[in-house]
């Protein structure tokens, strides 16, 4: 620090105007330079304390690595960019950058992946795992799996949640709940125990929903099958929608095939190679065009048919209410002829 002195100024009233003038310029021009002095003099005790400063975080950080205790994070590459936690002897993080993989017993050999929770692993790139024994192959990007032994073999973009579901060659989707297996899919979603799809834009929800080569399905209920087509809609319990377009099926047992805008009601009906057809009741066999079925153990084939009753039975109707005798002899009622 300089040292202090006097810059106290006091003009000789009895000097010249002159020699005051001069006086005090010279007075001036000193506290100047004594106000740059003090202001140098102040930033070298700073820098001074600041490496003092300096010098004390590094001695004990220094002594703190030399100490035997336990570190939050630990790097696990060179560029210092991807770390472990909690369990450093079984926890791993290798072969990429910018990963974190923390719990226990985890691994990650991708970049950007977030691993955490017990004994999950992830080979790819960019997913986030977590619960307990989930796994994502080399194969799957951008996947977020938790749950209970989920398994991704390959796929982008998918979430998976719940107990024992795979996904495979699937893309855009989302599998909640138990045991269902997502192949070749793109844009499914399924809910619920026991799903299988390998189809494009399908919603199965409930219980073991079977989507085949189909395109927007929905099935919901239990154990429905649709194969082929597109945009087919099964509720209730068991239904089979085949090879057709624009179909619903509600009830238990029914089967539509080769079919086109067409719906069926109530139990055990089959309709196939119809085209605008509606079917509800029970054991009806539909076939053809813009026909109307509502009844039991009924069979009509053709075109523009109305048929209320039960054991009707023939082609080419048009128009029949009431009972035939038997459905087996092929006998129909005349009640409006």
């Amino acid at each position: 620090m300089a040292e202090n002195i006097n810059m106290s100024f006091v003009p000789n009233k009895r000097d010249t105007l002159e020699n005051r003038v001069s006086a005090a310029e010279d007075g001036l021009s000193l506290l100047t330079l004594r106000t740059e002095h003090c202001f140098e003099c102040i930033d070298e005790e700073q820098e001074k304390a600041s490496d003092n400063k300096l010098k004390q975080i590094e001695k004990k950080l220094e002594s703190t690595q030399n100490k035997d205790i336990d570190l939050v994070g630990k790097f696990t590459n060179s560029a210092k960019n991807s770390e472990i936690f909690n369990d450093y002897s079984d926890n791993s993080c290798t072969g990429g950058s910018y990963s974190h993989v923390e719990g226990y017993q985890n691994s990650s050999e991708g970049s950007y992946n977030h691993v955490e929770g017990c004994k999950n692993s992830t080979d790819g790139y960019s997913n986030h795992v977590e619960g307990e024994r989930n796994t994502i192959s080399e194969n799957g990007t951008r996947i977020h799996l938790e749950g209970y032994i989920n398994e991704c073999i390959s796929g982008m973009y998918c979430h998976v949640g719940g107990v024992q579901n795979t996904l495979d060659n699937s893309y855009y989707c989302s599998v909640f709940g138990d045991r269902t297996n997502a192949k070749n899919s793109w844009y499914a979603y399924l809910e619920g125990y026991g799903h299988n799809s390998d189809s494009s834009s399908c919603h199965g929800e409930g219980e073991r929903q079977m989507f085949k080569s189909t395109t927007c399905g929905h099935a919901e209920g239990l154990n429905h099958t649709l194969t082929g087509g597109s945009y087919n809609h099964a509720e209730g319990a068991i239904n089979r929608i085949t090879d057709s377009h624009a179909c619903h099926a509600s009830g238990e047992e029914n089967k539509l095939q080769n079919c086109k805008f067409s719906a069926v009601f109530g139990e055990t009906n089959v309709v196939s190679d119809a085209q605008n057809c509606f079917v509800s009741g029970y054991r009806n066999y539909v076939s053809g065009e813009n026909n109307l079925v509502a009844g039991y153990c009924c069979s009509v084939s053709g075109k523009y048919n109305t048929v209320f009753g039960k054991y009707n039975t023939d082609k080419d109707l048009a128009l029949c209410v009431g009972n035939g005798t038997d459905f087996a002899v092929n006998k129909r009622s005349n009640a409006l002829e």
